[in-house]
């Protein structure tokens, strides 16, 4: 696991666009940035179109950009290895959209019971800062707020979804 503790950090590099499409990993502009785990990089300071998670080894994965508009969303693929991604993602000093959160990051596991809802474990879920939303395996989706996500309510969900 990587650290959920060390917050992510975001570093504009404007004057790097242009290498932009050459750079496949951190490593390439090491040099230049000292960086961790999940720290964003990019190169555009008006968009979040030309931003990338430093993941494994250094590699750079690009911003999903899932709804098209420019916004910073967090995928899996960072999130899966990161116990607590909302804690390393949402602070003040970043501005994400969105992130994809593993069935047992500890976000989730303060609010239910694993035991009663193993069927996470096949589930999608993302987080917006206000609404968790779970894609369950047979492709139904739910939304809950924030507040109302609790175990007996993914429980009934997920029920009345395989009716």
């Amino acid at each position: 696991m990587e650290n959920s503790n060390l917050k992510a950090k975001y570093v504009i590099w404007e004057d790097l666009q242009p290498l932009e499409k050459n750079l496949n990993n951190i490593e390439q502009i090491s040099n230049e940035i000292e960086y961790n785990y999940g720290d964003l990089v990019s190169f555009c300071q008006y968009s979040d179109t030309h931003t990338y998670i430093i993941g494994k080894d250094g590699n750079l994965i690009l911003n999903s950009n899932k709804l098209g508009l420019g916004l910073l969303s967090i995928p899996y693929e960072i999130t899966q290895c990161l116990l607590n991604a909302t804690k390393k993602y949402f602070h003040t000093d970043i501005c994400v959209n969105d992130i994809d959160l593993r069935y047992d990051d500890e976000f989730i596991l303060n609010k239910i019971d694993l035991n009663q809802c193993l069927f996470l474990k096949t589930s999608k879920i993302n987080y917006d800062g206000r609404n968790i939303n779970i894609k369950f395996e047979n492709g139904k989706k739910y939304k809950y707020s924030d507040e109302q996500f609790s175990t007996n309510l993914l429980r009934k969900s997920f029920l009345t979804s395989t009716i």
